[in-house]
């Protein structure tokens, strides 16, 4: 009977000998049974899933984090409804007023201020729709201004030349009044031009108004004329329907 003696080498845990290796080797331990040992771990290190990318982990998640905080911090910077309000009571986020400070007994209210009364605090989101509403509403005036400035302008020019000629010109006149102050226009242009010419103003303003009440009787008289009437064309008789007397003769 044969026994085999087979010869192991058996590794005792110890404490680390420095902070990068964390083992340490037997003391009876070859060179080949170090590499091996040196192996063996290398193996169970990486296994553990490196320890140092989990921190590296750690640190995305907390930059994501960080970031989902700013995100949601630029969202603070706009004014929430209030909760007591049914836009507040709808809304993920809301803004309540009557939760007053303690110290100072005063209200917080989305604008910023502070209130002896909660009644007394604005809402800053209704006043950012009003602003939007007023803008608007002032484009929009603005460009019918100027729209309207360019016509009164074109008519006085027309005025201009007209009174500089010393001719009212009664249709320019009229067509002005398709816009407002448009015959004011050419009627300040008119006497404008006209007394360019060395016409005093007076004289200038008496041939402007002249030329208005003509231009206004001429409109009333072409309203009020009465078309006349539709004459009839006479009969005539033809020779054909007049009777025939017979001749007289004597026996």
């Amino acid at each position: 009977m044969l026994i085999a003696v087979i010869s192991t080498s058996i590794i005792i845990p110890v404490s680390a000998s420095s902070e990068d290796d964390g083992y340490t080797y037997p003391d009876d331990a070859s060179e080949e049974e170090k590499e091996e040992i040196d192996e063996q771990e290398q193996e169970a290190w990486e296994d553990a899933g490196r320890p140092g990318d989990s921190n590296d982990d750690d640190d995305d998640d907390n930059d994501e984090n960080s970031d989902d905080n700013d995100d949601d911090n630029s969202d603070d910077d706009d004014p929430n409804p209030y909760c007591d309000t049914d836009k507040g009571k709808a809304a993920p986020v809301c803004h309540d007023r009557l939760d007053y400070d303690q110290d100072t007994g005063l209200y917080p209210c989305n604008d910023g201020t502070e209130k002896k009364r909660w009644q007394d605090c604005k809402d800053a989101t209704v006043k950012n729709v009003k602003n939007n509403h007023s803008t608007k509403t002032l484009q929009t005036a603005t460009t019918t201004t100027t729209s309207t400035s360019a016509e009164e302008s074109s008519c006085r020019l027309d005025g201009s030349a007209d009174g500089i000629q010393q001719t009212f010109d009664s249709i320019k006149y009229q067509a002005c009044g398709l816009y407002l102050n448009g015959q004011k226009a050419y009627s300040d242009g008119f006497i404008m031009g006209c007394t360019q010419v060395g016409n005093t103003q007076l004289i200038c303003q008496a041939l402007v108004d002249g030329s208005i009440l003509n231009t206004k009787t001429q409109q009333i008289q072409t309203s009020t004329t009465p078309q006349p009437p539709t004459q009839s064309t006479p009969r005539t008789m033809t020779p054909s329907s007049q009777a025939i007397q017979p001749a007289s003769r004597d026996f």
